[in-house]
């Protein structure tokens, strides 16, 4: 896999190429472009993943693909006369990237939490919470995620005045006596490849506690024009209203229910991480 002998102008770079489990990988592509982007080198590794690449002193980039992998790119340069060895580690294709550790503050102008009833089983109605705050912490390696929400209850909107009242009144969120809903979790489990995760954590509504879990869809992490990280999720969940002492409902002959004793949620969020500047806007 020699490019040439290395002489008092070139570097001589080797190393192994494996993934995140060690084992290596075999058939590798590798080439190197000079500063223009101009490719200078094209190897392919051997079956048990080894390579040697011979490199001008100027630096270089690298850019290893196979099959089942992320691809990689690295900045390297030769060092003349020299030789040493670099590993390469690629991610599987099947990895998800998670958020960078950190605190990310949930964006309320660009999330949403909503919640739907249905109404003599034939049609649902949905209620948005329009007032919120909160935030993600994803933890380093070995530390726990957490999350910490709070929803004045009182900014439920249905679009009907005279539903909403009954909404806040005792029979339902009693929103005067107890202003705020929280949702706080730190346990959270990745279910599969698909960048899905359940989050279990505690419901606090009417001053009552209980557990209620969370399907979670992580949908990446970009860089706004305003130079802040944004990461966005998607998540459903189901709440028994009895849970929660709010069992009002009427019977109908046929001896269905008014309203479903269930609500489901569906939260849509986009966070963006904490820094030492003002509020995004």
């Amino acid at each position: 896999m020699s490019l040439e002998n290395p002489d008092s102008s070139t570097g001589v770079v080797y190393g192994l190429l494996k993934g995140i489990d060690g084992s290596a990988i075999s058939k590798a592509k590798i080439t190197v472009t000079d500063n223009l982007g101009r490719q200078i080198a094209h190897v392919v590794g051997d079956e048990q993943g080894n390579f040697r690449l011979v490199l001008p002193t100027s630096i270089c980039t690298m850019v290893i693909s196979a099959p089942g992998y992320r691809p990689l790119a690295r900045h390297i340069v030769g060092i003349p006369g020299s030789s040493r060895r670099e590993d390469i580690i690629l991610e599987s294709s099947n990895v998800i990237n998670l958020p960078e550790p950190g605190i990310w503050k949930i964006d309320p102008e660009h999330s949403s939490i909503v919640a739907t009833a249905t109404h003599l089983r034939v049609s649902q109605i949905k209620g948005h919470f329009n007032k919120f705050a909160g935030q993600i912490t994803i933890g380093y390696p070995g530390e726990p995620s957490q999350v910490d929400v709070t929803i004045e209850a009182s900014s439920l909107d249905t679009a009907n005045k005279q539903r909403d009242a009954h909404l806040h009144s005792p029979d339902f969120l009693s929103s005067q006596e107890f202003p705020f809903i929280s949702y706080k979790a730190s346990l959270i489990a990745h279910l599969d490849w698909n960048n899905r995760f359940e989050i279990q954590g505690d419901l606090t509504i009417r001053d009552i506690t209980r557990p209620v879990a969370l399907q979670v869809h992580y949908k990446g992490q970009v860089d706004d024009p305003w130079g802040y990280q944004r990461i966005g999720f998607s998540a459903v969940g189901e709440i028994f209203r009895q849970d929660f002492d709010m069992k009002w409902n009427q019977v109908l002959d046929t001896g269905e229910f008014v309203v479903s004793k269930s609500l489901m949620v569906e939260i849509d969020v986009e966070a963006f991480k904490v820094l030492s500047k003002s509020t995004p806007k």
